[in-house]
């Protein structure tokens, strides 16, 4: 049976610099388990912390740190954090190697983003962000996948809630008119 390291062990891990900043993603995210009042503060300063570091538009790592801890905030009801990153960090993807992007389809992603798109996710603003970058970057991914097509449509009228953010909803409107599209 997996145990997770203590908090305190877990913060020193997430306070370390560059050389692990995947290990700090981790960290961050674990300590998302905790719901202790205290860990919540911890939250909160690191993502004050990880939104003053963040020096430029393309700065990937720091976004990476603003991205974490504002998804292990929103289980704790402070959805603002992930709100915030939605609407304003790495807007586009244009830092990537474009030779890179031409071969890359996204039809697994999409699954994958399906697959996790629940009402009740706490990080449903994030998903259905990603779902429509992912078709604003691809929009031929769902020309030739019936099958994709029909899970997404699916899927999306299970999370199409009145109570979710504007642009989430307008995000959601947006991916059913591409599946409408890719259907004709």
């Amino acid at each position: 049976m997996f145990v997770p390291p203590s908090t305190p062990d877990l913060h020193r891990t997430a306070n370390r610099k560059e050389e692990t900043a995947l290990l700090r993603r981790q960290a961050i995210y674990l300590i998302g388990f905790d719901e202790r009042p205290e860990t919540i503060a911890w939250l909160m300063d690191e993502q004050r912390r990880a939104v003053r570091a963040v020096g430029r538009a393309d700065d990937v790592p720091s976004w990476l740190a603003v991205r974490s801890s504002a998804v292990a905030l929103a289980p704790t009801g402070n959805r603002e954090p992930l709100a915030a990153f939605v609407s304003t960090g790495l807007a586009d993807d244009g830092f990537m190697a474009p030779d890179r992007l031409t071969t890359w389809e996204g039809a697994h992603l999409f699954e994958h983003l399906l697959a996790s798109l629940r009402p009740t996710s706490d990080h449903i603003e994030l998903n259905v962000h990603t779902l429509w970058s992912l078709v604003l970057a691809r929009p031929r991914l769902l020309d030739s996948r019936p099958a994709l097509r029909a899970l997404a449509s699916e899927k999306l009228g299970e999370v199409d809630r009145g109570d979710l953010p504007a642009r989430t909803r307008q995000e959601l409107a947006s991916v059913g008119y591409a599946i409408r599209l890719a259907e004709r």
